[in-house]
Parts: structure tokens; C-alpha cells; sequence
């Protein structure tokens, strides 16, 4: 039995000597010496999603690692590495909070990752290296505005709820407890997870059911909004019932001087200013001095170089920012030309951007060249209207529309905001003179109205007629026959047509302005087709399904005075979540509503 002991140990020594790979890793040192060096290194959670891998750069002279382009949206409180290293080697954190110090740069991020190696020899003794390593990242520009991932709040009556991205429906945040007065903020998860967030009307993180205002998110200057609802499913459109008026108007005896006669005939309004187009003394008001009723505080327009003209100041609008204003010209002419007065800013000097003589005109389609061999040209009355839009790049079209009763208007082209070109005269499906608007409703849509005329046209820009509304009283005895400056409204998911009545004879309605819900069809043209199949309603023929039809709002404001000038003015804009629209009209004056949406 000792001889085979004996033999067996002899065994195991002479395997031992013959495989020296199976030796104890711990009799020797790894040949060259303990290192811990990183060799190559990756950052594994980047992005917004938490699963972008971003490579580094590492420098063994200065012992740095850099990494440059990591998405904004990584979790930087919480960035994960991995790394191949020395043999033996590991960081001692492979993960690294690398928010910054407050007033520090936010896109450049610093840190350290220390490398450890370590070895215990057969007498037990353990010999070890470490290696820091400065850690620099630079993040790309945010690409993505934060999202919300879960809000939890809690009912007046002490009920948290969980509000998810699921709760938010066009644009609206629905907290889902119509019952409640009040909504405490518990907690609030973003993605990314460093974006801020504010609810505008909160106080000390409570929300008020009567002005639940809107919640706002922020990640490095990308925003995303939500108007913030008590309700489980907004209800769309305005709360007209819940109308404010301010009035500046014969209605409360207070009208604003400028309308006093007949010498403001033009104006607009877009969200910022209403512009006031008076002959003398254009000017504009500030939307926020107008919703605290205060109409004492106007901008006058800089007039260096405005001359010429019947009128000097004839017509006026505002788009996309920019103010224009046009002169009146009894006989379009080289003496007395057509002007347009361009302001990039309230307080700029104008520009002139168009001096047109009535020349430059194509010859209509309709004349014999022989009759006009020295070109075809206008020069009767021009300039009681303008009507202009364009895009953000100040790139579209300004209408003028003739006073006598014709059928043709003026068409320029406008590039760059100030660049007039290219005089077309084209014609409207039937006569309409004087005070004719028309406004954009859509890409080559626009509609078209006259004070003059029962009819409301949806058009193109070169005159094609796509569908005509024909205004007739409703059993109420409303009436937009002689309505101007048609405008489509699109507000909390409703459609609404709106005009404002003009007055010239006593038997025309009184000056006010009407909106009716078009809400109907998938798109304009369907929701004109629907709006006239419910005007021309006829109880003795009644047809299934269609209605008669009434404004849902209106608003007279009854000069008792009739007006040569028989303009009116519209228009209307969302401000601060809600729906604002400007009325006005020559001896009437203006009035400024303030219509909260109905999903609030």
C-alpha cells in the first residue's frame, strides 16, 4: 500500500513538471510586470433609450479617456462603462455620476475611472497597481424634447392617480378627475431623466381646477407643452358661454377715437398687436395692454416717406410679424401709384416695396392685343383693401380688389417680405367691388368674401373658384350676406367659420361679428358642403340629417349709423391656450374676446 502511495505522488510531480499551464496563477508575477492600463473603452447606456454604445478615446501617456458626440439625452447621473484592459485588470466603478457642478458648462462632463490590479504570491502576500484616469465627455447638441413618462398626482379628496403618456390627447394633458377642485403633484418621471418641468399656474405643486394652466417641459432649451385638462377626454372646441369681452365700442360707450368716422377702414390683429390703419395716424396696440383694457399705451408708426395718394394711409395687415400698410390711388398712374409701406418692426422705418403705376400687366385673355398696342394697364381706383399672405419666409401673394363693380382684382407675387413683383389681374366667379378680403385657409386655398355680396368663395390663388357658400338668414335671423374678412378658425380639434358684418344700408344686419361651428367634414371643401346644406335648410322640405344652422357665437356692436365705408374686421389667434379674436368696423370701433378652450 506505501508503494503504490509513493508511486502516485512520483505520478502527479512528473504531470505537474510536463504542463505547466495547469501551474498556481499565484507563484508569479505575469511576465513584464503588474499593469493596469485600460486598452480600449465604450460607454454602454447612451441615448435616450439607455442601449447606444459610444467609443473612446484613451491616451496611456496622460492617462486620459474621451469620448466626444454622446447623445444629450444619456443618463449622465448614471453612465456605464466597459473597457478591455491590463490582464487581470478592472475598474474599481464601472459606473459614474457625472452630473455637473452647478454653473458649470452642461455639454462638457468630467470624471474619474480608476483601473485595479492586484496578485497574491504563494507566501501570501498580495502586491497591487492602480491607474486613474481622467474622464472627459462631450454631449451633442439635445435632439429630442423630453417626454413624460409618468406623473402621479392626488384628487382633492386624497386619491393618487397615475397619469402616462397615454393621458395626453391632442396636445392636452387629462388628469382624468373631473370631480376634483385641485390636483396635488406627487411626483413627476422625465425622459431625460435631468429635463425640468413647471405647471404655469401651480401653487407650492397644486394645481387649481379653475386655471389648471399648462405643463411645460424643458431639456436644454427643446421644450413640449400641454395644456393641462381636469377632464378624463377634452371636449373639443371653445367655451364660448365662458366669452370675454373687451370693448373698445359703441356697445359700452367707450369706442376708440380712431373709429369715431369713417377714417380707419383698414386694421388686423395676430395674436401681438392690433394694427389700427388709420389715414393719418396708423398705428398698433398691444394685445397684452388690450386684455387688461387698457387702450392708452399705442405704437405710432414711423411715416418717414409715406406721401402720395388720395389717401396716404388707405388699408392695412400684419403677417407672419411684419406690418404693411397701403395708400388709396383714385387713378393708379405714374403721378399717383399704387404704394406699399413695409414695417419689419413695429418701431422700423417703412420701406416702400411697391410704387406700381398700373402698367406691367399681362393682357387678359378676354382683349384683342391690336386694342392695347401700347400694353395693357389699370388706372382707376385702387387701394381700398389689402389682402396679403405669406409664409415664414415672407414668401406668397398681396390681393387688391377693385372699388367700382367689376369682377377683377390684382394679384403680386411678394418673395423675401419685400419684394413685390409680377402684377396679374384675374377674376372672381362674379361682380363684387369694394371692400373684398380674402385669407389663406389652406396651401392654395383661400377664402374670399365682399361686403357687396351674399356670396363666400373658396378659391386658389389664381381665381379658381373650388366652392361657393351662398349666406342666407338663419331662423334666428342672423345674417353674414354682407360680411367681410372671412377667417377659418382651427382650435382644440373644431373648425369654425368666421365674419364680421358690415353696414352700409339699414336694412343690412347690424355690425357684429358671427362664427359658425364647421367642425363637419374631413377638410374645408367638406365642411363648406356641409355648412350650406344646413343654411339652406328648409323646414317645409326637410332633408334627414341636416340641421338648421346658428352662429354658436356672436357679437353685434350696433352703431345705429350707417357706413359709406362699409368695411369690417376680423381675425383671430391662440394665445396662452386660448382662443382670441378682434372685431372692428368704421363708427362701431373694436372689441378683443378672449374664448378659453372647452376642454378645460
Amino acid at each position: 500500500m506505501k508503494k503504490s502511495i509513493k508511486f502516485l505522488t512520483l505520478l502527479t510531480a512528473a504531470v505537474t513538471l510536463l504542463l505547466p499551464g495547469c501551474k498556481d496563477p499565484n507563484q508569479e508575477l505575469p511576465q513584464g510586470g503588474l499593469e493596469a492600463k485600460i486598452n480600449s473603452i465604450n460607454i454602454t447606456n447612451a441615448g435616450l433609450s439607455g442601449g447606444d454604445i459610444v467609443s473612446g478615446t484613451v491616451d496611456n501617456t496622460n492617462f486620459t479617456v474621451t469620448f466626444a458626440d454622446v447623445p444629450a439625452e444619456t443618463n449622465i447621473a448614471a453612465i456605464k462603462f466597459s473597457a478591455k484592459m491590463s490582464l487581470g485588470a478592472k475598474l474599481e466603478k464601472d459606473v459614474l455620476d457625472m452630473t455637473p457642478a452647478e454653473g458649470a458648462d452642461p455639454s462638457k462632463l468630467s470624471g474619474e475611472l480608476k483601473v485595479v490590479n492586484s496578485v497574491t504570491d504563494s507566501k501570501g502576500k498580495e502586491q497591487k497597481v492602480e491607474q486613474a484616469y481622467a474622464v472627459t465627455v462631450t454631449l451633442k447638441a439635445a435632439q429630442a424634447a423630453p417626454v413624460l413618462e409618468k406623473l402621479v398626482i392626488k384628487d382633492d379628496q386624497g386619491t393618487e392617480r397615475e397619469i402616462t403618456p397615454a393621458n395626453i390627447i391632442e396636445g392636452i394633458l387629462c388628469l382624468g378627475i373631473p370631480e376634483s377642485s385641485t390636483a396635488e403633484v406627487v411626483s413627476v418621471k422625465l425622459s431625460p431623466a435631468r429635463a425640468s418641468y413647471t405647471f404655469t399656474t401651480a401653487t407650492d405643486g397644486v394645481i387649481n381646477a379653475s386655471n389648471p394652466g399648462v405643463f411645460v417641459m424643458d431639456f436644454m432649451g427643446l421644450t413640449a407643452e400641454y395644456n393641462v385638462s381636469f377632464q378624463a377626454s377634452p371636449a373639443p372646441g371653445a367655451a364660448w358661454d365662458k366669452a370675454v369681452v373687451h370693448d373698445f365700442s359703441v356697445v359700452t360707450n367707450h369706442r376708440y377715437m380712431d373709429f369715431d368716422e369713417e377714417f380707419t377702414r383698414g386694421g388686423d390683429f395676430d395674436g401681438e398687436y392690433v394694427l389700427i390703419a388709420n389715414r393719418t395716424a396708423p398705428k398698433l396696440l398691444r394685445v397684452a395692454d388690450l386684455l387688461a383694457d387698457n387702450a392708452s399705451n399705442p405704437i405710432a408708426l414711423d411715416l418717414t416717406g409715406v406721401e402720395g395718394g388720395t389717401h396716404t394711409v388707405s388699408a392695412g395687415r400684419l403677417t407672419q410679424g411684419h406690418v404693411y400698410l397701403c395708400n388709396l390711388s383714385v387713378g393708379c398712374s405714374s403721378e399717383e401709384p399704387l404704394k406699399v409701406y413695409h414695417y419689419a418692426t413695429p418701431t422700423a422705418k417703412p420701406d416702400v416695396v411697391l410704387a406700381w403705376d398700373g402698367t406691367g400687366l399681362p393682357l387678359p385673355d378676354y382683349l384683342e392685343p391690336d386694342d392695347y398696342p401700347n400694353g395693357y394697364y389699370y388706372n382707376g381706383r385702387i387701394g381700398d383693401n389689402l389682402s396679403i399672405a405669406l409664409d415664414e419666409s415672407g414668401n406668397g401673394y398681396a390681393f387688391f380688389f377693385k372699388q367700382e363693380a367689376d369682377n377683377k382684382y390684382f394679384r403680386f407675387t411678394v418673395r423675401n417680405f419685400t419684394e413685390f413683383s409680377d402684377p396679374v389681374e384675374l377674376a372672381l366667379p362674379a361682380i363684387s367691388n369694394y371692400y373684398g378680403m380674402m385669407n389663406p385657409v389652406g396651401p392654395n386655398q383661400y377664402l374670399f368674401t365682399s361686403s357687396y355680396v351674399a356670396q363666400m368663395w373658396l378659391m386658389d390663388a389664381d381665381g379658381n373658384k373650388q366652392l361657393e357658400v351662398e349666406w342666407t338668414k338663419t331662423p334666428d335671423g342672423h345674417n353674414s350676406a354682407h360680411a367681410c374678412d372671412p377667417r377659418v378658425i382651427e382650435f382644440n380639434r373644431a373648425r369654425y367659420v368666421m365674419l364680421m358684418n358690415a353696414r352700409r344700408y339699414t336694412w343690412w344686419a347690424v355690425e357684429g361679428v358671427n362664427v359658425y361651428d364647421i367642425s363637419e367634414g374631413n377638410d374645408i371643401v367638406s365642411a363648406l358642403v356641409k355648412l350650406q346644406e344646413h343654411l339652406d335648410y328648409d323646414p317645409d322640405e326637410p332633408v334627414e340629417g341636416v340641421t338648421p344652422i346658428e352662429p354658436c357665437y356672436y357679437y353685434n356692436m350696433d352703431s345705429e349709423t350707417i357706413s359709406q365705408a362699409c368695411s369690417a374686421l376680423c381675425n383671430c389667434a391662440v394665445v396662452d391656450g386660448k382662443l382670441l379674436i378682434f372685431c372692428a368696423a368704421p363708427h362701431v370701433g373694436f372689441a378683443l374676446i378672449e374664448v378659453p378652450s372647452a376642454a378645460f
